[in-house]
């Protein structure tokens, strides 16, 4: 029994984490608050007020928060 191990001390959290993380936001972060307005072609103050509109933390400008699915969220909701 001593040498048996805890099936969890055995999972490498990070690559779980990110796995978890990439399935749930629909890929992987990747994209600014810039990129989003250019490939949403939405301006960057509306893309803003739609994002918190759709109950979301506001990130910094520089910061890679975005993923595909959020751009084709944004899309979305901008063509309503």
């Amino acid at each position: 029994m001593g040498d048996e191990q805890n099936p969890v001390d055995r999972l490498d959290l990070p690559d779980l984490v990110e796995r978890v993380e990439r399935r749930l936001l629909g890929g992987e972060r990747r994209y600014t608050r810039a990129d989003v307005a250019r490939e949403t072609g939405l301006p960057a103050d509306r893309a803003r007020e739609l994002w918190r509109a759709l109950g979301f933390a506001t990130v910094d400008d520089d910061e890679q928060a975005f993923t595909d699915g959020d751009i084709a969220a944004l899309r979305q909701v901008g063509e309503l």
